[in-house]
């Protein structure tokens, strides 16, 4: 294998994971981030959950690939993993997915799941919930993550190039073999290949459009017997409740209300995030978690973070998460689902580099 000249732009974790694996085979590996540090957007700013699966029980798919995935992630990083609370499965009795289609599911995937019958004890309606259930399932702390990665890339020569933004990747022609140009405000630097981690924000192909969701995520406070929960209710426009541990907070989403605006463009998405004050939509999403979950009365909101989620819309009838991997020459765009699904690009970007 010859050593290659590799350039990654975007320095989200799978940005970070690309150059770390591309590094370990002996490329020459430069990392190109807008912000001042890595791990600071989409990395940062989403709900820090490491799936087992349970999440996606009409995507399969997604649920085993996050199964796979699970315990892999918590070895190898696990001075970032958060656990010391109870993750809670609700099933909704007006969900599209059932008690028993859930025990399949779970006992299809062969994860273990608990249930408690005492749905009143637990602070839930059971006019609205049928069933919940205890699991394992964890969090990761985004900042110690960020610093895991660091010092392994570091370790392995991986130049980081901060405050950087990338206007555009070019395909050029050097004799027979085609090269990347990385255009940084009009000053071009060659590479023998590029990795695109921006998470759609430089233009990637894909088999259907892309969506760029604008999302509210809610910093929340819990009180007492539910502080050291961590809620979701399955499946439909319901909403979860887990732990935030990089912001010392809980995070509240609900698939209805968390979404705010979705355009078709990632500059779009941007413009709109930048141009106005957004109010919160807190109030109506309480609303929904204490008509299923009384015991969320206490539940308070600190503040809102914005982020800019990038979806394949022809999934959003089953919530599947693919990673959408594309090959253009000498580029390989890469936009992934979950923080703990970095593991299913390893053979596709060592493929690539030889």
């Amino acid at each position: 294998m010859s050593k290659k000249s590799i350039a990654v732009v975007g320095a989200g974790v799978y940005g970070l994971y690309s150059a770390l694996i591309l590094a370990e085979a002996g490329h020459e590996v430069q990392i190109f981030e807008k912000a001042p540090m890595p791990v600071s957007k989409a990395s940062l700013l989403n709900q820090s959950r490491i799936h087992c699966g349970l999440h996606y029980p009409r995507a399969l798919r997604t649920a085993a690939r996050c199964q796979k995935n699970y315990l892999r992630f918590k070895n190898d990083f696990k001075n970032s993993i958060h656990e010391n609370f109870v993750s809670i499965y609700a099933i909704a009795i007006n969900g599209q997915v059932t008690s028993s289609k859930f025990e399949r599911f779970a006992d299809l995937l062969d994860i273990r799941i608990k249930k408690d019958e005492n749905l009143r004890k637990k602070g839930f309606n059971s006019r609205l919930v049928s069933a919940v259930y205890e699991v394992e399932e964890v969090a990761y702390d985004a900042n110690i993550l960020r610093e895991e990665l660091m010092s392994i890339t570091n370790e392995l020569g991986v130049k980081f190039n901060f405050n950087i933004m990338v206007k555009n990747i070019r395909i050029t022609k050097n004799g027979n073999n085609e090269q990347c140009e990385i255009d940084i405000s009009g000053h071009l630097e060659k590479f023998d290949l590029c990795i695109n981690a921006t998470y759609g924000e430089l233009r990637v192909n894909s088999e259907g459009k892309l969506k760029y969701e604008v999302c509210e995520l809610m910093r929340v406070k819990l009180e007492n017997e539910i502080k050291d929960l961590a809620v979701t209710v399955v499946d439909g426009p319901f909403w979860s409740l887990t732990p935030w541990p990089a912001f010392t907070s809980s995070i509240l989403t609900h698939v209805k209300f968390t979404p705010i605006a979705n355009f078709q463009s990632y500059q779009l998405a941007l413009d709109f995030l930048g141009a106005r004050q957004h109010q919160t939509q807190f109030d109506l999403v309480k609303r929904d978690v204490i008509r299923y979950f009384p015991a969320g009365e206490g539940i308070t909101h600190i503040g809102s973070e914005y982020s800019i989620k990038t979806i394949l819309g022809l999934n959003e009838y089953n919530d599947a998460r693919p990673i959408i991997i594309d090959r253009t020459g000498p580029v390989l765009s890469v936009i992934g689902s979950k923080i703990d699904n970095i593991y299913d690009i390893e053979e596709e970007i060592l493929n690539f580099a030889n």
